[in-house]
């Protein structure tokens, strides 16, 4: 089942009771473009993809299910750092953070995930490193961590991403020469 918001004036939270109805049959949940303050958890069973982007959600950043390839969820207000179980999400093709308020360090595990294709966490607040693990075979096509401030090296394992395309690590604090 697809079931598509966007686009409305919704505001605050989702009810607990429309989590429990949709929580079997939503394949395509899009909520985009409303007034929700709050996604505390995304209690979906199998879901492909979720689309929050611009909502006024504030708070730590929701793991979406397992089960999850396309996860949108720019432009809002999140804060915090990233739970490190995001790298749990092995399905995950396409991921976009940007425009938040996040903060902390990048999980090193996120690299890991070979089926990922789109990474956006541009726009943020990153510090430390870019993670230094990315997986022989992986289709990452875009890494877009423009407008952080990561500082450190770029890492030499980039080079195993033989798909990549994309590169921004704009208007950050790295000190480094571009690997070969």
């Amino acid at each position: 089942m697809f079931l598509d918001l966007s686009n409305n004036k919704l505001q605050g939270r989702i009810p607990d009771w429309a989590w429990s109805n949709w929580m079997f049959s939503l394949r395509t949940l899009n909520i985009s473009h409303n007034m929700l303050t709050s996604v505390d958890s995304i209690p979906l069973q199998i879901v492909d993809t979720i689309d929050l982007r611009s909502n006024l959600l504030q708070g730590s950043l929701p793991i979406p299910p397992i089960s999850t390839k396309y996860f949108f969820i720019s432009q809002n207000n999140l804060s915090e750092e990233i739970l490190s179980s995001i790298c749990n999400l092995t399905s995950l093709i396409m991921l976009d953070l940007a425009r938040n308020n996040l903060s902390g360090e990048i999980p090193q595990y996120l690299g890991n995930i070979t089926a990922l294709y789109v990474l956006d966490m541009s726009h943020n607040n990153f510090s430390v490193n870019i993670p230094t693990t990315f997986s022989n075979g992986s289709y990452l096509s875009s890494l877009n961590l423009h407008g952080n401030k990561l500082e450190g090296n770029i890492p030499r394992s980039l080079a195993n991403c033989k798909e990549l395309q994309v590169l921004d690590l704009g208007n950050n604090n790295l000190n480094d020469t571009f690997p070969v």
